[in-house]
């Protein structure tokens, strides 16, 4: 390895040296205060939207042809109505 190669080495050493800096030790006390705050938000008895209601296949399939229906629908009477079609 020459002399030159060895220097950028080096510079690069030293460049990683000082950009990669291991995070400052906090306090035994601000973590257990971070630690409650989670388990306070997690342990929250309310919830920011109630649950979805169950539901199944055929009842999406069904809103989906219904839906599919209205959108193909002339606006014009044509002797077909959707109950027919369905």
């Amino acid at each position: 390895m020459g002399q030159d190669e060895f220097r950028k080495n080096q510079g690069f050493a030293e460049h990683l040296k000082t950009f990669f800096q291991p995070h400052t030790i906090e306090s035994h006390q601000e973590k257990l205060h971070d630690i409650e705050n989670v388990n306070y938000t997690l342990l929250s008895p309310y919830q920011l939207s109630s649950p979805e209601e169950s539901f199944k296949d055929c009842e999406v399939k069904d809103e989906l042809i219904r839906i599919k229906l209205k959108a193909k629908k002339d606006p014009e009477y044509d002797f077909i109505i959707n109950k027919v079609v369905q």
